[in-house]
């Protein structure tokens, strides 16, 4: 307590949240401010949809919790930018999961508004290192961490076709909700 004040963890995380928040805010109004068909569109939800960039723009935001997850899609339609989100079922503030039934309808308003979807692994597994055959001809291995799910954080040795199945459960729920 150096500074004479407490720190709530969960208003370090809220703090913290609002700071990416506006940082990502700064940064998708800088990428879209460089672009000229972007720059000129107003900022209200019925105008028109401006000219498409001649170039994509590859920009990445964590939702995690999912806290800020409205705000981000707001700010998408406002600018009439759309997206792929690589989604994983990740422990949120509210509901059962990032890709639990909680969160299924702003998935699927997401589909509506023509946003696109991909698999970032059902438990946000992380790669963390390949593992050398210990024999000929044994199939590719490689450590891997997940950072959510009933694995949280234990490093497990998986192979392809188990990395596969992971991807794989995360895009069948996403088209489950999405109908993409």
């Amino acid at each position: 307590m150096a500074s004479g004040r407490w720190i709530t963890r969960a208003a370090e995380a809220r703090r913290l949240a609002f700071a990416r928040l506006a940082a990502a805010g700064a940064a998708l109004g800088a990428v879209l401010a460089a672009s000229p068909a972007l720059a000129s569109a107003p900022a209200q939800a019925s105008a028109p949809a401006p000219a498409p960039c001649a170039k994509p723009v590859y920009l990445t935001f964590d939702t995690g919790h999912m806290a800020v997850a409205p705000l981000i899609a707001d700010v998408l339609a406002r600018q009439h930018v759309k997206v792929t989100f690589f989604a994983a079922n990740e422990p949120t503030k509210e509901g059962d999961g990032s890709l639990g039934e909680h969160w299924a309808g702003w998935w699927k308003a997401r589909a509506v508004e023509g946003h696109e979807f991909a698999s970032h692994t059902f438990d946000h597994a992380y790669w963390r290192a390949d593992v050398p055959a210990s024999q000929p001809g044994e199939p590719p291995r490689f450590r891997i961490r997940p950072s959510a799910g009933p694995k949280q954080g234990v490093e497990e040795t998986w192979t392809a076709a188990q990395y596969c199945a992971e991807v794989a459960k995360a895009a069948d729920r996403l088209a489950q909700v999405t109908g993409k």
